[in-house]
């Protein structure tokens, strides 16, 4: 191989890998709060050994910000028992990293607003905080936090079937507001697609 066919081979190989690090960066700026969309929103049905109680749970799923093209910290999941039937509780999440300054936020209170008719729910428990281990190429630790908002089973069902639904989280950090009403962004199901399917395996182990 000549020298000029080597050196254009390299432009190609650099010209292809800036155009993957340009794209990585682009989701990441997109979706900042979603390193792991795979596991995001699946739905799983359990049925306890000891007393034969049926749970379903929704791991936490990306939710729109209020701009069209990005989506706040705040994840939206959730679980249903039938030892408690009229009752969902949404599991609220908030990612970070020890990079922002921000690692961690107590997560306070929950506000809905479905077509125009305002909910508030305060979570009982404190914030749950965890960290990932440290990733030696955004040179940062990853946090997670996490609290739990009971809420009426028939208001989650209004949530879902709104044509207009945003959300107000409360956190020690800030408030965040959110669109729960969007279902998908640039192809990517958001956590109101995926509450659809929590809803429907709820009436299916009624």
């Amino acid at each position: 191989m000549n020298i000029y066919k080597k050196v254009h081979m390299n432009k190609t190989i650099i010209k292809k890998s800036c155009r993957a690090v340009i794209a990585a960066l682009l989701v990441s700026t997109v979706f900042p709060s979603c390193a792991n969309l795979a596991g995001q929103g699946v739905v799983r049905e359990k049925i306890s050994e000891f007393d034969g109680a049926k749970s379903i749970t929704m791991s936490p799923a990306v939710v729109m910000g209020t701009s069209t093209t990005t989506q706040m910290g705040t994840l939206l999941g959730a679980r249903w028992s039938n030892t408690t039937p009229n009752t969902a509780y949404l599991i609220l999440e908030h990612q970070s990293d020890a990079f922002s300054g921000s690692s961690y936020s107590n997560i306070r209170s929950l506000g809905i607003n479905v077509d125009g008719k305002i909910y508030r729910y305060k979570c009982s428990t404190a914030t749950n905080h965890s960290s990932g281990s440290y990733n030696s190429v955004t040179k940062t630790t990853y946090t997670n936090s996490r609290n739990v908002a009971a809420v009426p089973l028939n208001v989650l069902r209004r949530m879902v079937s709104a044509n207009r639904c945003m959300l107000q989280v409360h956190t020690s950090t800030g408030v965040h507001e959110q669109n729960f009403a969007k279902e998908k962004n640039m192809g990517v199901s958001m956590a109101k697609a995926h509450m659809r399917k929590f809803l429907a395996q709820i009436e299916a182990a009624k």
